[in-house]
């Protein structure tokens, strides 16, 4: 089985930075799936007549041809990045630290924001962000004047650049292809019953390994698209919910005035976030 996926280590990078990663807003298709009486044994696009894996085929089909989605991962113990991404590699949201964030709490454990476009990124950390990632004191309080509620900006480069890192966090196209990839090398492939997730009828697919399993929900009215994927291991469970298919990255980006080269922070100090 695959280890974490890519969006959930990402965050968990940014996020938890010195703090270490554990093991695991707005809110539509979240909470606990119900069992859907009236969802019958088949579906409008008539995914629940077909076998598991075909599925999962078809699911990763609509996944991979979206030009854009939004994606709200939470991961045990790190927190909730909440981002809307395209196929260009576009993204911008927000990740929460520790808490509900992504459900309309306050980031109180910590909260950055984040945009890319193109081949910049940007980052814009709260003040409790800070404490969260554990640096305090002189090096924190330096930081964070220097920043004076500005994002930090750098290229869009995990070789080359700190928060290049981040950037991993807007591939679309490498968050899909590991979503659906996760169920499908699992050891064994089960098709569950039709239920509900937030209002959206969908059918579950259960890919199992050794160390956990990974569960795909598919929506079975209009396109087969996947609404939900939760992946349980020995540390919790981390859920994604996928959803604003086609809906576009919002296209502001912060002005010069509003940034401070990723460099200049560094300078502080010698260190950066994490």
């Amino acid at each position: 089985m695959r280890g974490h996926l890519p969006i959930a280590v990402t965050a968990c990078l940014l996020l938890a930075g010195a703090a270490g990663c554990g093991g695991a807003g707005q809110e539509e298709g979240g909470g606990a799936p119900r069992t859907a009486e009236a969802a019958g044994a088949a579906g409008a696009n008539g995914v629940a007549e077909l076998g598991p894996r075909r599925i999962a085929e078809r699911a990763g089909k609509v996944l991979a041809d979206t030009p854009s989605l939004r994606a709200v991962v939470r991961t045990p113990d790190v927190g909730t990045a909440d981002l809307t991404a395209d196929d260009r590699g576009n993204c911008a949201g927000t990740m929460f630290g520790g808490g509900d964030g992504g459900d309309g709490g306050d980031g109180g454990d910590g909260a950055a924001r984040l945009v890319r476009r193109g081949g910049t990124v940007w980052v814009r950390p709260n003040d409790a962000y800070w404490e969260f990632i554990g640096e305090a004191g002189d090096s924190a309080r330096a930081k964070r004047e220097l920043l004076g509620g500005r994002y930090i900006r750098g290229p869009a480069d995990p070789d080359e650049a700190v928060y290049g890192q981040v950037a991993l966090l807007c591939d679309l196209t490498l968050l899909t292809g590991e979503l659906i990839a996760a169920v499908l090398e699992s050891d064994t492939l089960t098709k569950g019953s039709p239920t509900e997730v937030g209002g959206v009828r969908a059918v579950p697919v259960t890919g199992t390994s050794e160390g956990g399993a990974t569960t795909l929900f598919v929506a079975l009215d209009g396109e087969p698209r996947p609404v939900r994927l939760t992946r349980k291991g020995d540390g919790g469970t981390e859920t994604y919910e996928l959803r604003d298919y086609g809906r576009p990255v919002p296209e502001g980006v912060p002005s010069r005035g509003e940034s401070l080269d990723e460099a200049e922070l560094l300078g502080a100090d010698g260190t950066g976030l994490t």
